[in-house]
């Protein structure tokens, strides 16, 4: 069985809006984009490479797919990274029934929960998630996140659409990984606890 890893660029005040581009994501008069890549260095490139390659499969939200459908299918396919992401799974929740574009994409519609699971008890290796603020904030109301992986810049950013919600509700985690890089980005794992 997968494990789902829920990968995320949030500020010290949890914002995880917008993190690279300012374009990416102006909901609610956000004017902040692209405040993660002030603090980028090779330490936090190397980690996304990392969790990149070595993924299995990623799930998407719809927007994130787009996005990441336009950033990633059409950029170097020699870099290893693009070319395991072109290559790899992706699993896009949506009710959109537009064709999806990118190489090896496939719907997953209906019940959230038990689709998702699906997936998960199919899979070897871990199902990752980048961003996708809406379809990470239903998986943890579901049980369904594993681990998070939370690149935790050193900004204060006020407002913008959070990581958790406050309608969730407690899960609990531990820390079994941190990292600090030379730009200050604390990257922090945490698995699911199984003593609850």
């Amino acid at each position: 069985m997968g494990r789902i890893v829920a990968v995320n660029f949030v500020s010290i005040d949890g914002v995880m809006q917008a993190p690279l581009s300012a374009e990416e994501d102006r909901d609610g008069g956000f004017t902040a984009g692209g405040w993660a890549a002030a603090a980028g260095d090779d330490t936090v490139d190397a980690v996304m490479r990392k969790l990149t390659t070595s993924a299995a499969g990623i799930l998407l939200g719809r927007r994130t797919y787009d996005i990441f459908t336009e950033a990633w299918s059409q950029a170097d396919a020699a870099d290893p990274s693009i070319a395991s992401m072109n290559r790899m799974p992706k699993y896009v929740v949506t009710r959109n029934t537009d064709r999806l574009a990118w190489a090896n994409s496939r719907r997953l519609g209906g019940d959230l929960a038990s689709g998702v699971r699906e997936v998960r008890e199919s899979t070897k290796g871990r199902l990752v998630v980048f961003g996708s603020g809406q379809l990470e904030q239903a998986l943890a109301k579901n049980d369904l996140i594993d681990e998070y992986t939370l690149l935790q810049h050193p900004i204060v950013l006020g407002s913008g659409k959070r990581l958790f919600g406050v309608d969730g509700h407690r899960t609990d985690f531990i820390l079994s990984g941190s990292l600090i890089s030379p730009a200050g980005v604390a990257i922090l794992t945490y698995q699911r606890s199984v003593n609850p």
